[in-house]
C-alpha cells in the first residue's frame, strides 16, 4: 500500500546490478528444464538467424551504394566550389555534413563486415539450452550477444 502513489515509507534499496542478476537468475531457473519454452525460443532463434543471414548481402550492398552516392554528392559540391569565385559557407557546411554522413555509413559497413554472421553455424536446441541456463551471464556482459539473448 502506498507504493503506487509514492507515499510508501519503505527506504529499502537494491543496487541495479544485483536486481538484474536476481531477476535473470529467477527467469533462468524457471526456463531451465521447461521443454515448451526451450522449443519456442529455439524456433524464434532459427527464424531470426535465417532472416539475418538472408538480409546480410542486401545490407552490405545498400551501405556500399549509399557510400557511393555520398561520394558523388561530395564531388559535385567540391566541383561547385572549385568552379566558383564565391566562398559560400552553406556549401562548406553541406560538404561537412556529407563527410559526416559518409563516415557514419563507412562505420556501419565496417561493423557489418567485422561481424560476418550472428552465429557461425545453425543454432541447435542444445546451444539454446546452454544459453538459457546462462541467461544472467549473457545479459550482464553487455555484448551484442547479450542483445540477442
Amino acid at each position: 500500500p502506498g507504493a503506487r502513489d509514492g507515499t510508501c515509507d519503505s527506504r529499502t534499496q537494491l543496487p541495479k546490478a544485483m536486481a538484474q542478476k536476481l531477476v535473470l537468475e529467477a527467469i533462468g531457473q524457471r526456463i531451465d528444464g521447461n521443454e515448451t519454452w526451450t522449443e519456442a525460443t529455439f524456433k524464434v532463434l532459427v527464424k531470426f538467424w535465417e532472416r539475418e543471414l538472408a538480409a546480410r548481402p542486401d545490407q552490405e550492398r545498400e551501405l556500399e551504394a549509399a557510400i557511393g552516392s555520398c561520394n558523388r554528392k561530395i564531388e559535385k559540391l567540391l566541383d561547385q566550389v572549385e568552379n566558383s569565385d564565391l566562398r559560400d559557407p552553406d556549401i562548406e557546411q553541406r560538404i561537412a555534413r556529407r563527410r559526416d554522413e559518409r563516415r557514419e555509413l563507412e562505420s556501419r559497413l565496417k561493423e557489418l563486415r567485422a561481424n560476418p554472421v550472428v552465429f557461425s553455424q545453425n543454432p541447435t536446441r542444445e546451444w539454446v539450452q546452454e544459453i538459457l541456463k546462462k541467461l544472467d551471464c549473457a545479459m550482464q556482459r553487455g555484448t551484442p550477444a547479450a542483445a540477442k539473448a
